[in-house]
């Protein structure tokens, strides 16, 4: 899979001050709906009964989100690092910086392998290390897009 497929740079947000969980979902959702042309608030509600099910913190300070949207006709993607982690309530109870949420249509099962193939791009520790390091949106996106 082709990241530029499912993630825009418009979707992209480099080093973003967030304090909480709830924030977090928030921003993705607000991204996430613009490209949908969906309404946050259901997206941000999808995303949080799926964080209540169980953490999509994967480890190694990442988190896979993901929730279905009415509006999706096709995956996509939003990447977000944050200034300083959260708690996300991950696998290895480590605070989370780096959101790399999955959108997909209502009923598909195609996001399962989505979700699998961004799980093992993300455990790659120096390339979560170089995504933190990106300065701006576009340097993040470029580094997300050369990597993976």
């Amino acid at each position: 899979m082709l990241i530029e497929k499912i993630l825009t740079l418009q979707c992209v947000r480099a080093n973003f001050d967030c304090l909480s969980r709830k924030k977090v979902l928030e921003l993705i959702s607000k991204i996430a709906a613009s490209r949908l042309d969906d309404d946050p608030q259901q997206l941000f509600d999808r995303l949080y009964a799926r964080e209540r099910l169980g953490s999509t913190g994967i480890g190694n300070q990442v988190a896979i989100p993901h929730c279905a949207s009415k509006k999706a006709n096709e995956m996509i993607a939003v990447l977000v690092t944050l200034s300083n982690p959260v708690d996300f309530s991950a696998l290895d109870n480590i605070p989370v910086d780096v959101f790399f949420a999955l959108f997909y249509p209502l009923g598909s099962e195609v996001y399962y392998d989505c979700l699998e193939e961004i799980s093992k791009i993300l455990d790659d520790k120096e390339l979560v290390k170089l995504l933190k390091s990106a300065t701006s949106d576009a340097d993040l996106y470029d580094k997300i897009v050369r990597r993976a």
